[in-house]
C-alpha cells in the first residue's frame, strides 16, 4: 500500500519530502477535493522525487473538469477529480477529464461515501463509470467531514469496493476522515493507496500539517501485521 499525505502549501510538502509515498496537493478550504493553485503543484512536482497527485475539484461541470484536468496533465503523477454528481452528468465529468489528461497523467475517479447526503453517485456505481471512461483508478473519500468513510460504510462495503474495482483493472484509494482506529481494517481490507489529512494535522484538516503524525501514519501504514503464532 502507498501512503498518500494532502499538503495545502509548499512548505507542508518539503515537511513530507522521503517520508511519503505520493504527496497530493489540495486546498481543503475549497472542499474535500479543493483545487489548489497551478504553481503550487508546479513547485510541488519539481521539488518532489517521488510521485505527486493533486486534485482538480469538487467538480459537477464537465467542461471545468476537462480545463482543470488539461492544466495538470503531464505535471503530475496522478490527477483527481471529485464527481459531484450523479447519472449521465458523472458519466461525463469523469469522461471530460479523461480526454483531457490524454494519458499523460493517470486519472483518478473520486467518489463520495455520504453520497446520499449530498445527492451524487455512490463510489460503488463510479467503479462502472470508471471503466467505461477509461479512467485509471477509483477512490473513496468524503464531502462533508462530519463521519469518516469507515463511520458511513462497513468494513464489509469498503472491502466490496476495493475487491471490485480491482477486478476491473483499476487502482483503489481509501479516504476521507481516517482515525487511527481505522488503519487496521485499512490494512486488512488493502487498497493500492491509503490517503490522509485531518489524522496528520493539529487540530483538524484545516489546520498545521505535524510531520510527527506525518511519521506515525507512514509507520503504522508499512508495519507489517503479526500473524497468528506472533500474537500468541
Amino acid at each position: 500500500m502507498l501512503a498518500l499525505v494532502s499538503v495545502k502549501d509548499v512548505d507542508e510538502a518539503k515537511l513530507c519530502l522521503n517520508l511519503v509515498d505520493i504527496l497530493d496537493v489540495k486546498n481543503p478550504s475549497e472542499g474535500s477535493l479543493g483545487a489548489s493553485y497551478i504553481w503550487t503543484i508546479k513547485e510541488v512536482a519539481e521539488m518532489s522525487k517521488g510521485l505527486v497527485s493533486a486534485t482538480i475539484g469538487d467538480l459537477d461541470k464537465s467542461g471545468i473538469a476537462s480545463l482543470a484536468g488539461y492544466a495538470i496533465a503531464g505535471v503530475v503523477d496522478f490527477v483527481k477529480v471529485g464527481v459531484l454528481a450523479e447519472g449521465s452528468k458523472a458519466e461525463e465529468i469523469v469522461k471530460a477529464v479523461v480526454k483531457a489528461v490524454n494519458g499523460r497523467s493517470k486519472v483518478i475517479a473520486v467518489g463520495y461515501a455520504d453520497y446520499d447526503e449530498v445527492n451524487v453517485i455512490s463510489p460503488f456505481e463510479l467503479v462502472d463509470v470508471a471503466v467505461r471512461c477509461h479512467a485509471d483508478g477509483v477512490m473513496v473519500d468524503t464531502a462533508l467531514k462530519k463521519k469518516s468513510s469507515f463511520e458511513i460504510f462497513s468494513y464489509e462495503e469498503l472491502r466490496e469496493f476495493v475487491e471490485n474495482a480491482r477486478s476491473k483493472g483499476l487502482m483503489t484509494a481509501l479516504a476521507g476522515g481516517l482515525k487511527w482506529k481505522h488503519i487496521k481494517a485499512v490494512k486488512e481490507i488493502k487498497p493500492d493507496v491509503v490517503g490522509v489529512r485531518g489524522l496528520v494535522c493539529n487540530g483538524n484538516r484545516s489546520g498545521q500539517l505535524d510531520v510527527s503524525l506525518v511519521k506515525r501514519f507512514v509507520d503504522h501504514l508499512k508495519t507489517p501485521r503479526p500473524n497468528k503464532s506472533e500474537r500468541n
